[in-house]
């Protein structure tokens, strides 16, 4: 995607990062929505990103970016749930859910963690599995320490890694 800026007739190429830091600076009103939309579809993670962190985004839009899978991104958009996932939306908020949590990257697994309580992770779900088994000591770590129910959590008290296991049980008292 070539993005330009045209003064008096002549063109100027605008590279991702000036990019991203107009995007930033953009009013995020609805009159910009339609600029918002176009560019979500930026190869450039930072321009996506900023992009991500706006409120005005068509559904389109917002579900290219939920499903990009890519951290800074998903990041801005869960700060973004509420707004688009609310509760007559929940599927949505399944949707999106399942598809990071299949990603398996853990840093979004943490991120997804952080938020746990807005989701419907029961604690013997298949979903509390991928989690109470994660490879990565990190994601369970931050299960242990994080909102989930405490019956979630205390699946956790006999976990392989101490520190999981400590946290855990910290957790719970």
């Amino acid at each position: 995607m070539n993005v330009e800026i045209s003064i008096d007739n002549k063109k100027f190429p605008v590279g991702s990062k000036t990019l991203a830091q107009f995007i930033e600076a953009a009013e995020d009103v609805p009159e910009n929505k339609s600029l918002f939309d176009l560019l979500a579809s930026h190869p450039s993670v930072l321009v996506k990103s900023e992009i991500a962190a706006k409120n005005n985004l068509g559904q389109d839009m917002f579900d290219t970016l939920a499903l990009s899978g890519e951290l800074p991104v998903v990041k801005n958009l869960l700060t973004q749930w509420n707004r688009y996932c609310n509760v007559k939306h929940s599927y949505l908020k399944d949707k999106y859910f399942q598809h990071l949590l299949d990603s398996n990257n853990s840093d979004i697994l943490v991120l997804l963690i952080d938020n746990i309580e807005d989701y419907n992770v029961g604690a013997y779900s298949e979903r509390a599995d991928i989690l109470v088994k994660h490879e990565n000591p990190d994601v369970r770590l931050a299960l242990a320490n994080s909102n989930a129910p405490k019956e979630l959590r205390r699946r956790l008290l006999d976990d392989k890694d101490v520190s999981v296991r400590h946290t855990a049980m910290m957790s719970l008292s």
